[in-house]
């Protein structure tokens, strides 16, 4: 813990300020969830067509550009 707070001290104010925001975020309690029940039965109102779903899928599993690649400099 002496490793985290002297750490901390050496931060400029501004940074100081970032890092106890975060840890008040953190130990914020978030508001409850939708169970993943309801969000299926809502999926199934939108009458997507078939077409669109299959390049939806297609896009999220694209090796190139799907949702599991990570651009390590786009932060």
């Amino acid at each position: 813990m002496s490793h985290l707070l002297n750490t901390f001290d050496q931060l400029p104010p501004d940074k100081q300020q970032q890092v106890v925001e975060f840890a008040r975020k953190l130990t914020s309690k978030l508001p409850p969830g939708t169970p993943g029940k309801v969000l299926i039965e809502l999926a199934k109102e939108l009458n997507f067509d078939s077409q669109d779903l299959a390049e939806m899928l297609a896009a999220i599993e694209d090796p190139v550009e799907g949702c599991e690649k990570i651009d390590w400099d786009e932060w």
